[in-house]
């Protein structure tokens, strides 16, 4: 079986997929991993042989489903596992009609869920497609679990006292303006789709600015506070680190950095402090104290379930309280609040997500024969599609660059 998996935010996805390929790899299963822009040179040169195309998203905006219709054309099967995930979410009804639509769900073969509350969101928003969706885990979840710790354990920080500080503010501090990312969500349809989701990113909006000044007050007085403690501060994949390096005072025992993946920071993380963030679940898996710095009550609830995973503080004060009783194991945290939402939010059995989406593809191919990749030629085709990509971008940054002079 031929299996073609898309990925979109390497550090976020890069890992799980590889275990999705090298798992699939030791079943006798051929794998290539890329990006959009070089599986779509590749299905228009013909290189792509019958199998399993899996993408990380459904619904995006016009382009993602002209992409999805021309694989359906290539008699590729579609399958699907949401990376967004709508984890942080107590009310799925806007991550279900913005992320998917009936039109889209027409030409997926499978969509895989993260746990109960997807699934039962999704078969109920959707009837007519409920067989299409499977309650499986995600890669992502098997790679936050105790069997993958020494994988990301590299940095062999035994003492273990990094205060892992996670940033979620790629709205208003990422590379794109909110004026120009609420354009590209009109354009993609999610304010069409979900009536009320404009007026919940505007008020989330407000209220991250609000947030993101406590935060920097927050940090700063943690890192005087803490002097034998290391602080990790690491912005969200998709901020500009130069924001937070001239907001956090330049200390030798702070680290401002988001390179690799999250995990790796988490294995060596004696707590970690978040608001409204995906990482909760993972130090949740690992067993990682949680501090929930939650400065404003919000008025939407988007992060209120994984605010919960945690100790909820709502100054500097009570941070830094039960910052001390961590770090002297006086801390008790209520473990069956944290498993009840886990187990509703993560599939998490005994077997690897990654077996039971690789056992589903099989059955979905079992009567397909399998043509072989022709390895050489694709390497050959992406080698001039890179070439002609990293030569436009030499030359937008050389505009760019002297138009940014000319002012």
């Amino acid at each position: 079986m031929n299996i073609y998996i898309l990925t979109e935010i390497t550090k976020r996805e890069i890992d799980s997929n590889l275990l999705l390929a090298v798992k699939a790899a030791s079943r006798g299963h051929n794998i290539i991993i890329s990006n959009m822009n070089n599986f779509k040179s590749l299905i228009e040169k013909n290189l792509l042989k019958p199998g399993i195309f899996h993408t990380k998203s459904l619904v995006h905006d016009q382009k993602k489903r002209s992409f999805h219709e021309l694989i359906k054309k290539s008699k590729l099967v579609l399958t699907s596992l949401d990376e967004e995930n709508g984890l942080v979410r107590d009310d799925l009804k806007p991550f279900v009609e913005m992320r998917f639509s009936k039109k889209d769900l027409d030409i997926c073969d499978k969509v895989f869920c993260w746990g109960k509350h997807d699934y039962i969101s999704l078969k109920k928003k959707y009837p007519l497609h409920q067989k299409k969706f499977v309650m499986t885990g995600s890669p992502r979840l098997d790679m936050w679990k105790s069997n993958f710790s020494q994988y990301w354990n590299t940095k062999n920080q035994i003492k273990k006292k990094n205060i892992l500080v996670t940033l979620n503010f790629a709205l208003i501090n990422g590379f794109e303006t909110v004026e120009k990312i609420f354009m590209k969500y009109q354009k993609s349809g999610y304010f069409d789709r979900n009536k009320n989701y404009k007026d919940e990113l505007n008020q989330y909006v407000k209220e991250s600015h609000k947030i993101l000044t406590e935060y920097i007050k927050l940090i700063n007085n943690l890192i005087s506070d803490f002097k034998g403690c290391n602080f990790i501060i690491r912005p969200h994949p998709r901020e500009k680190i130069s924001f937070w390096k001239k907001k956090i005072n330049s200390k030798k025992n702070v680290l401002i950095s988001n390179s690799g993946n999250f995990n790796e920071e988490l294995a060596s993380a004696r707590l970690i402090i978040h608001n409204s963030s995906t990482t909760a679940f993972q130090a949740a898996i690992n067993n990682v104290p949680i501090i929930s710095f939650v400065p404003l009550i919000s008025k939407i609830s988007y992060g209120k379930i994984s605010n919960k995973l945690g100790v909820i503080c709502k100054n500097h004060r009570e941070v830094k309280s039960n910052i001390s009783k961590i770090l002297k194991k006086k801390l008790k945290i209520n473990d069956k609040k944290v498993q009840k939402i886990i187990n509703y939010k993560l599939y998490n059995s005994g077997d690897l997500s990654t077996s039971k989406i690789i056992n589903c593809w099989e059955e979905l191919c079992k009567n397909m024969n399998t043509e072989e990749i022709n390895y050489t030629k694709i390497k050959t085709q992406l080698f001039f599609v890179n070439k002609i990509s990293d030569t436009k971008k030499f030359f937008y940054n050389l505009f760019s660059s002297k138009q940014e002079n000319n002012k």
